[in-house]
Formats: structure tokens, sequence, C-alpha cells
């Protein structure tokens, strides 16, 4: 049986984690026409949550002062990783940017929430249009170059 293979325009990115030997890495396909469309969602999902949690209170590591708040929060975490993994359509990704690492976890540069989405509009803004002008050939001009040695 013969092999092939698809490419998806899949790419992996590395973000580096002060003082940490280990880096981050998310994995989407920068290409994806629906990424804009689901980016915005996103956000509105996300200002949607994080209005729900106005009397949740956390300390300085992000952990609830109470068992209540502590629950609110960690609903909250799994939400995000769920949604940043529906942003990218790539399992996993809301995981690896948040595991052990509470959103609301205060930092020299603002919550690590900030921090992450910050990061991920920056890996968005600058790899998805120069992933598409490598796709210069439109589908049609494509086909026809593929099909050509086939409709001698």
């Amino acid at each position: 049986m013969s092999k092939y293979v698809l490419d998806e325009g899949v790419e992996s990115f590395e973000i580096e984690v002060k003082n940490r030997k280990k880096p981050i890495v998310v994995t989407f396909c920068p290409t994806d026409e629906k990424l804009p469309y689901r980016y915005k969602q996103f956000f509105e999902n996300m200002q949607s949550e994080v209005d729900k949690m106005q009397d949740i209170q956390a300390d300085e590591y992000g952990k609830g002062k109470d068992q209540k708040d502590q629950t609110a929060l960690d609903k909250f975490q799994n939400i995000i990783e769920r949604e940043i993994d529906v942003l990218l359509d790539y399992e996993g990704n809301g995981k690896e940017l948040f595991g052990n690492r509470t959103p609301f976890r205060a930092t020299k540069n603002g919550y690590w929430l900030e921090q992450v989405l910050m990061v991920l509009s920056d890996i968005i803004i600058e790899n998805a249009p120069q992933t598409m002008e490598r796709c210069n050939l439109t589908m049609s001009e494509r086909g026809k170059r593929y099909a050509a040695k086939y409709l001698k």
C-alpha cells in the first residue's frame, strides 16, 4: 500500500518563558481563513467571562481567596484553555499556555493571561500574512498546473 501525505499548513511556534528552560510551543495553521472570525469571537467570549468574575478575589499567585473564588478561577481556566484550542483550531494549545500557570497570576508585565493574549496576537499577526504570501497562486491556477500533466 502506498502512503500519501497532506500538508494542512500547521506550524509550531516557540514562546520563550523568562527564567524557564523549556519554551511553550503553540501549534496552528496561520493560513486558516476562519482564524480572523474566531479571533474576534474569542475576545468577545473572554470579555464576557471576565465580566462575570468582577466579584472574584485572588492573591498575587492567582489563587482564590476562598473555595468559592478558587472554584470560579478553576472554571475560568478551563474555559480559556478550551477557547484557545477553538481559536487556534488545535487541541492542546490552551493547556500548553496555561498548564500549571494560573491566568490571573500577577507578573511585572501584568497578569499571565494578558501576556499570553499579547504574544498570541503577535504570533498570529506576524505569521498569517507571510504564510499567505507563500501561497500566491490561486487554487484554480494551482489545480490547472497539476491537472495539465494528466490532461495531455
